[in-house]
């Protein structure tokens, strides 16, 4: 059985946050370019960069992505969009590297990760998270929780997202009913909601 981490490098903002929720934030070392909160997470080490510019307008944004895919060729994971400062990461000395494997497009790849904790000694363990779903974000909070020794105060936080996400779901059905002018214990459709990212173009967020 591994050991609790006790020096974290979080590269994924979710992931920050997460160990922030978990009330380990004083275990964490280092950070990516983009974890901003909780506020106080900007005083750690930043170990990744992007080569394109974040303050952009979002189409401007797609166009530089676009370009460094194409410039890849048959090459989808783009390595070029993301930068991971290795000789820092061996600095630092982690024992949990947190990192995604949802969007190479939008972070820095699992991959690349892979490589830059090889340089740096290879003795940090690496943990993905590829969540598509609520259900998939409750179970990446579990399994950060596992890797920290923290998986009671994991199942806690979880539990009050669940009892969010419930009430979240009970509001909406009654503004639905009462709309609809039915009596509360009447069948209701629920609202149709579209996700967009951002504008433009309008990628649909999933």
């Amino acid at each position: 059985m591994s050991r609790p981490a006790t020096r974290i490098v979080s590269l994924l903002p979710a992931a920050t946050e997460i160990v922030c929720a978990l009330g380990i934030a004083d275990r964490l070392v280092g950070r990516s370019h983009e974890c901003d909160e909780p506020p106080h997470v900007a005083a750690l080490p930043v170990l990744t960069t992007a080569r394109i510019d974040p303050a952009a307008p979002s189409r401007q944004i797609h166009e530089q992505v676009g370009r460094a895919l194409n410039a890849g060729g048959a090459d989808e994971r783009a390595p070029a969009l993301y930068t991971l400062d290795a000789a820092a990461l061996a600095a630092l000395a982690p024992d949990l590297v947190l990192t995604q494997a949802a969007c190479d497009v939008c972070a820095i790849s699992t991959t690349d990760v892979q490589a830059a904790v090889q340089r740096a000694g290879g003795g940090a363990r690496i943990v993905s998270l590829a969540p598509t779903t609520l259900e998939g974000v409750f179970t990446d909070i579990l399994t950060i929780g596992a890797a920290t020794d923290t998986l009671a105060r994991a199942r806690e936080v979880v539990a009050r997202l669940r009892a969010r996400c419930d009430s979240v779901s009970c509001r909406t059905e009654q503004l639905v009913r009462r709309a609809a002018g039915a009596s509360p214990s009447s069948a209701c459709g629920r609202p149709r909601v579209a996700l967009i990212e951002w504008l433009p173009p309008p990628p649909g967020g999933g």
